[in-house]
């Protein structure tokens, strides 16, 4: 029978090597006399190789210390282990990934997981875009870490390393791979573990673990079963973080349509569409809006945000629209569709410099470009840019798409409402012209007011009106705004002579851009600020085929050179010509008048000198008297018509005379009382022969009236104070002193102060003594 020693000396020989944890557990219950022994270790097969095992024994006691039965039962437990252990990994990874809230959390659960786990030197997800095209290093670390964000071509021959099959594969470090990439040397000198990830039949990409060391130990089931629950988590994470995106996206296009609608400022348009990509894309580098113009076939950067910092687009020159496949922008259109573009050409980058020339090339990589279309007519594009290769999907397009339409329609409104404005605008400066050629017959006033018209359109730098002089056939500056003053500038110029002259001599428009080296060199040093000259035009004014001058207006803007708005000017031009030639007409007729008057004045000095040779007594007395006369009137405060009429009148004053008898009229004696009835005529004879000649009509009061007294005892009406003609009034007291101071046949002339004496005795009575004062006052009295 067996003892004690023996069983003792057994059961190190079968487990002291495997696991002494395990012997020394038996040991301790041989040596206490146990019947029976329960225990879990570790023991090694045929091959030597290490097995988990589960160890049952008993045995019956003869006598002290010797055994009379033992029966011992080892049984292999390494598969039952290795499932238990792996549940209860599968349970930790499942629990720990539930927890994360975020893709980049769950990432770093599972690496964390994972390489503690299969002791890994590296782990990699590698991850397919939507769009099927690219695999992308989208999380990677310890060896591999400096892969991350490596983009690969989905024909790329390292594709049949990441996605052999449905199942892991082990790939020794001796295994060749093919890459168009450049991977880093630890990448390829380890073993690894490629295992594809795969949920609800759609393959998301590859799970890699890498180690220094030989991975044929590696449970391939365990890792499967892992890569299973990273690909459910990874489908449901990105539906998550997808769901919740566009949840976010649909909102800020909401809140973009809002504000879209409450504006119709183009620049906050633009602003309010920038902000609404930033929102989508917080981390992209830039966006622009470029227009579209279907009748120059140009396209004109709008607007630009890089770096979350708006730039200064008004010196960016519009850009001829390249051919069908020649460019990003002209191929979006011609197609009317979006287009991802995930790396940029060198040619492409050339057409972008040109369209943008402060555009930084090296951090731009990848763009999305989005037609802005309302009802067919296309307007433009918006532009996403990225510093990250491939960085734009379908999905991406469909987000912006709405983004792009809700734009595009604020865009049109607002472009219609500004041209709306502009119309009015136009058509008020159109009016307002109109009003001063209607209004006034002074051609620099006409002229003063078209240039502060045209000075006060936002947009318009400069304007010179230039009128046509036919004799010495020169173009000569008349009117000019928004010049600096310049004593170098010329005051003419000659036909042909310049874009001004070209216009005057062609009888045409002549319009040129800031790109222009004609155009550019119009502008003289002082006179404008170059960096805000856009564009030029010269309207020719023309008026019955003949040219009257040219109108220059010099643009902070190109949009002026629209057919529109050269249509106003054109307009303008037509406007202000008619009214040079009004002036010239009115001039002529003024001269004529003139002339006329001229004329019509020799006439009636000719009468009065007449009156005077035939009434010896009265030689040279129209004359003083209607000087003095008129001194009066002025000191009374008459002018200009008023007095014109006065000095007629007072020639006129005895023009009654001529259908007196010479005998009456000559008589050295007395005249009879009869013979005062007739003299006393002369007046109503003046008024008849006066009121049928409608140009002396206003000058009818002196011949008529000058011999009314104040009192009422004047003739041939008797009319009295204030019923008498003001004009009669004033020239009845020059009249009656004039006739004091100057010799008659029957006596002498008075003095000075003895005629203003005896006018102070007639006021109240013969004369006005209003006008006396006044008179007295302009005397020296």
């Amino acid at each position: 029978m067996p003892d004690k020693s023996s069983l003792i000396n057994n059961a190190f020989r079968i487990f002291s090597m495997a696991d002494p944890i395990l012997i020394v557990d038996e040991i301790m219950a041989i040596a206490n006399d146990a019947d029976a022994y329960d225990g879990e270790g570790t023991n090694y097969d045929l091959d030597g190789n290490p097995i988990d095992v589960q160890l049952h024994w008993s045995i019956t006691q003869e006598e002290k210390d010797r055994y009379s039965r033992v029966l011992v039962s080892i049984i292999d437990m390494t598969a039952r282990r290795k499932r238990e252990r792996s549940l209860e990994v599968i349970s930790a990874v499942s629990a720990a990934v539930r927890t994360a809230k975020t893709r980049v959390e769950m990432m770093d659960v599972i690496s964390d997981q994972i390489t503690r786990l299969f002791n890994a030197d590296a782990w990699a997800a590698v991850l397919i875009t939507d769009d099927k095209k690219y695999y992308v290093v989208d999380y990677a670390t310890g060896l591999w870490e400096k892969l991350t964000g490596i983009t690969l071509d989905a024909d790329d021959p390292i594709y049949t390393t990441f996605f052999p099959d449905a199942m892991p594969v082990i790939v020794n470090r001796d295994d060749h791979i093919s890459t168009r990439v450049n991977l880093e040397d630890d990448f390829a000198y380890i073993d690894r573990v490629v295992c594809p990830l795969i949920a609800e039949d759609q393959v998301l990409g590859a799970m890699l673990i890498g180690r220094k060391t030989s991975l044929v130990d590696i449970d391939i089931d365990l890792v499967h079963s892992l890569s299973n629950i990273f690909a459910v988590a990874l489908y449901r994470t990105n539906l998550l973080e997808k769901t919740r995106l566009y949840a976010d996206h649909m909102t800020a296009i909401s809140t973009l349509g809002r504000r879209l609608s409450q504006t119709l400022n183009l620049e906050e348009v633009y602003d309010y569409l920038a902000k609404g990509v930033l929102q989508i894309f917080p981390t992209i580098k830039s966006v622009y809006v470029t227009s579209f113009d279907s009748v120059t076939q140009y396209q004109t950067c709008e607007y630009a945000i890089v770096n979350n910092k708006k730039l200064d687009v008004s010196t960016y020159p519009p850009v001829q629209l390249a051919p069908p496949g020649m460019g990003t922008i002209s191929e979006v259109a011609y197609t009317r569709q979006p287009l991802i573009v995930d790396e940029f050409s060198e040619y492409i980058r050339g057409l972008m410099r040109k369209h943008n020339p402060n555009m930084n090339m090296d951090d731009i990589q990848s763009s999305v470009i989005i037609p802005l279309i309302v009802k067919d007519e296309f307007l433009g594009v918006l532009q996403v840019l990225s510093d990250k290769p491939h960085y734009f999907t379908q999905m991406d397009v469909d987000l912006l798409f709405p983004l792009a339409s809700t734009g595009a329609i604020a865009i049109k409104n607002s472009r219609l409402f500004t041209e709306t404005q502009e119309q009015l605008k136009r058509l008020a400066t159109l009016h307002t012209v109109d009003t001063a050629i209607s209004s006034s017959l002074e051609l620099k006033v006409t002229l003063n007011i078209l240039a502060n018209e045209l000075a006060a359109i936002p947009g318009f730098l400069a304007i010179n009106v230039l009128l046509y002089d036919t004799t010495r056939q020169l173009l000569e500056f008349s009117v000019s705004r928004g010049f600096a003053i310049s004593g170098e500038n010329p005051t003419s110029i000659r036909l042909g002579e310049g874009l001004a002259g070209k216009a005057a001599l062609e009888g045409k428009v002549i319009t040129c851009h800031d790109i222009d080296k004609e155009c550019v060199s119009i502008i003289k040093p002082g006179e404008l600020v170059k960096d805000e000259f856009r564009g030029y035009a010269a309207v020719p004014m023309i008026n019955k085929g003949q040219i009257k001058g040219v109108l220059e207006v010099y643009f902070a803007d190109r949009k002026y050179q629209e057919d529109e708005w050269i249509e106003f000017l054109e307009t303008l031009a037509g406007q202000v010509s008619i009214a040079i030639d009004n002036n010239l007409l009115v001039q002529q007729l003024q001269r004529s008048n003139l002339e006329l008057t001229l004329a019509y004045d020799s006439t009636l000095e000719g009468w009065s000198k007449a009156l005077d040779l035939r009434d010896r007594e009265t030689e040279g007395h129209s004359r003083r008297v209607t000087e003095l006369t008129v001194r009066l009137a002025e000191a009374l405060g008459l002018m200009d018509q008023d007095l014109v009429n006065i000095r007629r009148g007072s020639l006129l004053h005895d023009i009654g005379k001529m259908g007196i008898p010479d005998s009456i009229l000559l008589k050295e004696g007395p005249l009879t009382p009869e013979e005062w009835v007739i003299m006393r005529k002369h007046p109503v004879y003046a008024f008849e022969m006066l009121s049928p000649i409608t140009y002396l009509s206003k000058s009818l009061d002196i011949p008529y009236c000058h011999h009314e007294h104040w009192d009422g005892r004047g003739y041939p009406r008797g009319l009295k104070e204030e019923q008498i003609p003001l004009a009669a009034r004033i020239f009845a007291i020059a009249d009656v002193y004039d006739s004091l101071v100057s010799d008659r046949p029957y006596r002498k002339a008075w003095t000075k102060e003895k005629a203003l004496q005896q006018i102070r005795e007639e006021s109240g009575t013969h004369l006005d003594s209003r006008i006396v004062d006044v008179f007295l006052h302009m005397m020296g009295q």
